[in-house]
């Protein structure tokens, strides 16, 4: 496996003394390039804690953490300022759109620290909504689209950048059933017809079950490491999910 993202005995604490909390304990795993993985566990269990630590956005204590050639827990101020712009996209369970912006313009904010000229921001806006199956309402401002949609837009600003690593926490937890799987849809038809690398947050065993792998925390400490055959094996609606997203895909004339 070309592993894109590899992380060894990765531990946290937050605060300290009698109410330190143990966040990460020993937390290894890898994922490989070009596929959708699935972190589930139970609240409280670190996995929003492990994302923060993928995204750059919080130190490890101890350990080591790789994305895409970079080391995290070794990386200066700077080289994790230019990782967060370039290399890593995050999308959250909140859309975080700015209202008075269109889903185009939205997109274009997220490109707004790259040295990119107007038109290339334009075209990589377009262009990462036509991902998202978007590029009708590229127009439309929030207000006037649906919660599944606003989060495509989320999706959108954060591959614009082409990163090598897109992060989702729990980017279906405010949606319906029908919403969540068009967003599993989209998250994999971009590892599979872009190659972006995706690592999503979910509660959803369901959507976990349509994944190439998922890893499940409990207590800040990996528990299960399952590739797509033994998750399916228990999830068998993935397989239909999966399929599902095979079918939108043709029927939207992407190559």
């Amino acid at each position: 496996m070309n592993a894109i993202v590899d992380v060894r005995d990765l531990r946290k604490t937050h605060g300290r003394g009698p109410l330190a909390a143990q966040a990460l304990r020993g937390v290894t795993f890898s994922v490989g390039a070009g596929t959708l993985t699935a972190i589930t566990g139970p609240s409280g269990c670190g996995k929003s804690t492990l994302l923060s630590v993928l995204a750059g956005l919080d130190a490890a204590d101890s350990g080591y953490a790789n994305v895409g050639g970079v080391n995290l827990t070794a990386a200066s101020a700077r080289e994790l300022t230019l990782y967060r712009r370039r290399q890593v996209g995050v999308v959250f369970q909140a859309y975080n759109l700015l209202p008075s912006l269109t889903a185009a313009e939205n997109v274009e904010a997220g490109l707004e620290f790259l040295s990119l000229s107007i038109a290339e921001k334009q075209r990589r806006a377009r262009e990462a909504l036509s991902w998202v199956d978007l590029d009708g309402l590229a127009d439309r401002f929030p207000a006037q689209l649906s919660g599944g949609q606003q989060q495509r837009v989320a999706i959108a600003r954060a591959i614009a950048r082409e990163p090598a690593l897109l992060l989702a926490d729990e980017p279906t937890g405010n949606l319906d059933r029908d919403a969540s799987a068009r967003i599993l849809e989209v998250l994999w038809n971009l590892t599979r017809h872009l190659g972006c690398t995706c690592i999503m947050v979910t509660h959803d065993l369901e959507l976990a079950g349509a994944c190439d792998r998922t890893i499940r925390l409990s207590d800040g400490a990996v528990v299960l490491a399952a590739d797509e055959s033994g998750v399916r094996h228990r999830h068998r609606s993935g397989v239909a999910l999966q399929a599902a997203a095979e079918q939108a895909w043709a029927r939207a004339g992407h190559r």
